[in-house]
């Protein structure tokens, strides 16, 4: 077992952005035995729904296929991932779009490029599988690859994400200084 520090909001929100509304929760008032339990159960779950992902006729070994990606992913840092690959996360959002330029800039690199089939990021994928003779590679996986190979893209991302919220909190202040309110 593996024992580490978790930070958790203390008011949480129900429902999609909050719909159901809030619950403020006094995790002091939880007792040991009852937050274990929801680490050793929901964290296994958290893998479980990306291994069930793959549909009901999906086979053992594609399931653990699919819950590795999710430990990938996990060890890569990204949380919150959809089925998409987006994320809830305006960091992990920002790193998956520096890392989708870069795949797309060593696609347009890979000998087989113009004769790839598809449109896109499709054809970007289809050049980097023809270029390392790995016809199962799958986005992100190149994408995971991608961020595990540059570490300093998550600065990147984090500058970015800073840059994004500078700018935004500045245009409200000018809005909010000519008299409009929001």
């Amino acid at each position: 077992m593996a024992t580490f520090n978790v930070t958790v909001p203390d008011v949480l929100v129900l429902g999609r952005n909050g719909a159901i509304g809030t619950l403020p929760v006094d995790w002091s008032k939880v007792p040991q035995h009852v937050i274990n339990h929801i680490a050793t159960t929901y964290f296994p779950q958290y893998i479980t729904d990306r291994a069930n992902s793959g549909g009901a006729d999906a086979t053992q070994s594609e399931r653990m296929e699919l819950a590795h990606k999710k430990l990938d992913a996990m060890y890569a840092g990204l949380i919150r991932t959809r089925g998409d690959g987006t994320s809830g996360d305006p960091v992990d959002a920002a790193l998956r779009t520096l890392a989708m330029k870069l795949m797309r800039d060593a696609a347009r690199q890979c000998t087989d490029f113009k004769t790839a089939p598809g449109k896109g990021d499709a054809k970007c994928v289809a050049a980097i599988r023809a270029q390392f003779k790995k016809p199962k590679l799958e986005l992100d996986d190149i994408l995971t690859s991608i961020i595990n190979k540059n570490p300093k893209l998550r600065d990147a991302a984090i500058a970015d994400v800073e840059a994004r919220a500078a700018q935004k909190a500045a245009q409200k202040s000018a809005i909010a200084n000519i008299g409009i309110e929001l």
